[in-house]
């Protein structure tokens, strides 16, 4: 599940050891700047190895698929949706959403399992002779491998329609709602629930899951997340830990309660999970006077929620904390302009990258 949440939001994988005779996988972050260029940036050199660019201008929105092999890109004012194989650095597939005497827009693309067939948000705008006519937007239901629209709906089914991602093991859905329920993909009924929202003990509260699996469904049917939890005492901290899951008996496995939540935002995992990276909230300075902003950003031992540091970092404004290198010795600001500023742990700047055109949305991980 990969989502932005209140107090977190991921940007890291794990990764297994390379074997004898297997290369060991590289980190790459994917760019996107402004019009139409798709940059693949080495992690480790710090510089852009390959660009492609979209066959129907500015990118209004991008989801990565489940299996993170590929890219789909909102492009051709909102009616196209365009597929990038990241592997290959090409796009291999275009699919047209336009219809004669109709604007469509597409505002998402939501991949069913199985990766053959998306759920296609839009709104449709009726081109009447003398007059535009907005129309109720709608969701297709529709196959990309056969490029046709199935069914056309004005919600998501029920049983998916408020939380569901696709299941870690790709076959079914998981919604996150009251716990995880887990619901077939085919008859959308529904298999079995983690009920995490009744109180397990007296004292407990309900539990909400944070960010995406720590073993990044390595060790299925076993999951592990953050969680937060109201203090049933104090009523305005939140407490948080750690909690496993197996989804195939729909248990908690184990539950480790850290103590009261750290005040930190859109956190970022170190590949081994053992640090965290997110801004402090309350402790952004914005441009007054003549002076520079200043963001102070958290590090966070992982193992047990502790506060390791907090380094206060001046930067151009326009830019915050949009990633982190996989090992967590850098951390890239961007925003508004077209370069990446890096810097260390401790906030000593290291240096600014400039990259083509204008920098929009955050890097997206990818390894190969």
């Amino acid at each position: 599940m990969k989502r932005l949440f209140e107090l977190f939001a991921l940007s890291c994988a794990f990764t297994l050891p390379a074997t004898a005779g297997q290369e060991k996988e590289r980190d790459y972050f994917m760019l996107y700047a402004a019009p139409d260029t798709i940059l693949k940036y080495d992690i480790e050199t710090d510089a852009v190895v390959s660009t492609v660019h979209t066959q129907h201008g500015v990118v209004d929105g991008r989801t990565m698929s489940h299996d993170e092999k590929q890219l789909y890109f909102v492009t051709g004012k909102q009616a196209h949706v365009e597929v990038l194989d990241i592997a290959k650095m090409e796009f291999v597939e275009d699919h047209n959403f336009e219809i004669p005497d109709w604007i469509i827009r597409v505002d998402g693309v939501k991949e069913i399992p199985g990766g053959t067939h998306w759920y296609v948000n839009v709104d449709r705008v009726r081109r009447k002779p003398d007059r535009f006519v907005i129309e109720e937007g709608e969701w297709l239901h529709y196959d990309r491998v056969e490029r046709e629209v199935l069914d056309h709906m004005k919600e998501l089914p029920s049983a998916i329609r408020r939380g569901a991602e696709i299941s870690p093991d790709g076959k079914n859905w998981i919604v996150s709602r009251d716990g995880l329920t887990i619901v077939n993909a085919k008859t959308l009924k529904k298999m079995g629930h983690v009920n995490l929202s009744t109180p397990r003990y007296t004292g407990m509260g309900s539990i909400s899951l944070r960010g995406d699996d720590y073993f990044d469904h390595q060790r299925l049917p076993l999951i592990r997340h953050m969680y937060t939890m109201r203090d049933p005492v104090k009523r305005n901290r939140s407490l948080m830990g750690l909690i496993d899951i197996n989804l195939e008996t729909f248990e908690v496995v184990s539950l480790e309660e850290w103590g009261a939540a750290n005040s930190v935002w859109r956190l970022y995992y170190t590949k081994d999970r053992k640090l965290g990276f997110g801004t402090k909230r309350g402790e952004r300075r914005s441009q007054v006077d003549g002076q520079d902003p200043l963001t102070t950003v958290v590090t966070v031992d992982l193992t047990n929620g502790r506060t390791i540091r907090e380094a206060r970092i001046e930067h151009r404004n326009g830019l915050s904390l949009s990633a982190i290198s996989p090992d967590g010795t850098k951390l890239y600001f961007s925003g508004r302009g077209h370069e990446l500023t890096i810097y260390d742990p401790e906030g000593k700047h290291i240096k600014t990258v400039e990259l083509e055109g204008e920098i929009e949305g955050r890097p997206i991980l990818i390894q190969e």
